[in-house]
């Protein structure tokens, strides 16, 4: 059976895979790194088997970032002490990657909680036509029987998902409602559309909620006045650059150190979509046990109560040193004004820990203790995700949202850099900058930490290029 084509071939084919190999590398792809794969082997048991069904690399980091922070939603109850103030654990993630390159996995971390989501919709049904019923009996009751009773109120309805394009007011309401909700939303511009129209108290419902402060609202008429004491919100987005810009405008707004940012390119190749082979069996499907599973863990944490996580004594040493020299070396290569993302990311990590140990719990079905003790796997594995996040937060900071890197250098460094060519060897590097009376041992420092920040590719031993 012949399948040529029917219609004529483009003429001009040629040229056009000219044109594309000519623009090819004009636009640097940003390397980011990928959580360590040995993490996988030793997570929880919900988290190792869902994470699975996953290939390796991006799909199954986006998809294990996403559950997470949807998980954080999905314990209500869990808190901890952090610099002398209560924290609960729920996480802020935005995954930015272009279009089409494969972040919609992080979906599937939604779908897990969907049985959640469908029990209050049930409720909310029931309460619905429960109040209808006791509506109608108050409009039929003649009007001298009903002097001293009043109007049925409309009950409050509750969604563990509150909708993206929902209007301020509108947000607060519903999750004042909740002990614990969840900002899901796939397509960033979504929320960002709804910033534009509401900028002033959507912003600073997510800035609080963050850290727990008390949110006050007040509109027009009586009766309309809320506040939130203590919200406990977790966030999860994906977009493109672009979207992010029109939700955080640039890294000195106070929501980007907020969020554990994973950012990607996505790959160069067509990957294999079609025949049985490539994934036999949808995700939802195997997804689906799991999703019960966690119905299953949300209702033991309502029922556990307060659970207090903590830290073990050496666990806190470790965390102090490691802080202490992530800050030093960050501020050091990307001026000061980044230590907002290193102190969140040290209660970011300790709510990822949380999360875990709850995990843990479960497996061994033991809820005696209300106060839970990281272990020592679970303390690897958060410690391996918050790096992993603060490098992707800084590639964030310096490629997308951030002016010119080397604004924050010393004039004798900055001249430097802007002495090297675009691309350069090692002993080239030495010789500019022993013009710049900059010692060899300085100079190799220096590309070390470019190449790891991303001012600098390096391409093979010794041999690197000026990023674009």
């Amino acid at each position: 059976m012949s399948i040529e084509p029917k219609h004529e071939s483009l003429e001009t084919a040629t040229l056009l895979v000219e044109e594309i190999e000519n623009h090819k590398g004009e636009l640097a792809k940003v390397e980011t790194p990928l959580f360590p794969a040995h993490i996988y082997k030793i997570l929880p048991k919900f988290l190792r088997e869902t994470c699975a069904f996953f290939d390796q690399g991006r799909d199954k980091d986006v998809f294990l970032a996403s559950t997470l922070t949807v998980l954080s939603g999905c314990m209500p109850g869990v808190k901890f002490q952090h610099d002398g103030k209560t924290y609960w654990n729920n996480l802020f993630l935005f995954i930015i990657a272009p279009a089409a390159s494969g972040k919609g996995k992080m979906n599937y971390g939604k779908f897990l909680a969907q049985p959640i989501q469908r029990r209050y919709i049930k409720e909310n049904d029931l309460k619905k036509e429960d109040y209808q019923s006791q509506l109608s009996l108050y409009r039929a009751t003649p009007a001298k029987d009903r002097l001293y009773s009043a109007e049925p109120l409309e009950p409050e309805y509750q969604y563990l998902f509150i909708p993206a394009n929902s209007s301020s007011a509108s947000f607060v309401e519903t999750m004042a409602r909740m002990q614990s909700s969840i900002l899901f939303e796939s397509e960033a511009d979504t929320l960002g559309n709804t910033l534009k129209q509401d900028w002033s108290g959507y912003s600073d419902v997510l800035r609080k909620a963050f850290e727990h402060e008390t949110h006050s609202q007040n509109r027009k008429g009586p009766g309309n006045y809320k506040e939130i004491e203590d919200p406990c919100l977790s966030v999860a987005l994906s977009g493109t650059p672009g979207q992010l810009r029109g939700i955080i405008p640039n890294s000195e707004d106070g929501l980007f150190s907020r969020f554990m940012f994973y950012y990607f390119d996505g790959d160069e190749e067509f990957r294999n979509v079609f025949g049985s082979k490539s994934k036999p069996i949808p995700y939802s499907d195997q997804l689906e046990p799991y999703s019960k599973e966690l119905l299953q863990i949300y209702e033991k944490c309502e029922k556990w109560g307060e659970v207090r996580f903590s830290w073990k004594p050496d666990q806190e040493n470790q965390l102090q040193d490691l802080y202490e020299k992530l800050t030093k070396y960050y501020v050091r290569s990307f001026g000061s004004d980044v230590k907002s993302i290193i102190f969140r990311s040290a209660i970011i990590i300790t709510r990822i820990a949380s999360i875990l140990t709850v995990l843990r719990t479960w497996e061994r079905q033991d809820y005696s203790n209300n106060q839970q003790v990281c272990s020592g796997k679970d303390f690897d594995i958060a410690v391996a995700l918050a790096e992993t996040f603060i490098e992707h937060s800084m590639k964030m900071h310096s490629h997308l949202l951030k002016r010119d890197p080397t604004d924050v250098f010393p004039l004798k460094k900055k001249q430097f850099f802007l002495a090297l060519p675009d691309s350069f060897e090692t002993n080239e590097a030495e010789r500019i900058g022993d013009e710049h009376s900059i010692k060899d041992r300085t100079v190799r420092k220096y590309l070390r930490d470019w190449d790891i920040n991303g001012l600098l590719v390096k391409l093979d031993q010794g041999k690197y290029e000026k990023a674009t």
